[in-house]
């Protein structure tokens, strides 16, 4: 990203593409090496007023950080929990998981802050500038 951002060839910051022509042209170099592993998403932070391109759907709401380093505090306690780890016995955050959604986020900004606040409060979880988000994805229309 460093390379095509100071060439000039794609707008990005931080590492966020910031035009979707240019994440729809980066997407297509990435699928000729590896076709299928990478997908589009667009984020924004939650109740931020910035309007989502047309045809694209919320999958939920992600405490997260952006800033040089991306994370998720649901993937390091709840999906894959590779970083920090939690309990043994799996159950710290039992309630918070039987509450993401299919897509494995959470369905309202209120559950994500919960989630958030209860993370942090354990002294061996990853901190950070963290922010809810929410993602969204391009609905794909299947014609018959």
């Amino acid at each position: 990203m460093e390379e095509l951002q100071w060439e000039g060839r794609v707008d990005a910051d931080d590492e966020l593409i910031l035009g979707l022509e240019d994440a729809r042209d980066v997407l297509g170099w990435m699928n000729e090496e590896r076709p299928g592993v990478y997908e589009i998403i667009w984020t924004r932070m939650a109740g931020a007023s910035a309007v989502p391109p047309m045809g694209w759907r919320s999958l939920g709401f992600e405490p997260t950080y952006f800033g040089s380093d991306h994370f998720s505090a649901i993937c390091d306690c709840m999906c894959f929990p590779r970083w920090h780890g939690t309990d043994k016995e799996g159950t710290l955050f039992a309630e918070f998981f039987s509450r993401l959604n299919s897509s494995g986020l959470f369905g309202d900004i209120a559950t994500a802050q919960a989630f958030l606040d209860y993370y942090l409060s354990f002294d061996w979880t990853e901190t950070g500038d963290y922010t809810i988000a929410e993602v969204w994805v391009p609905v794909v229309q299947v014609i018959k």
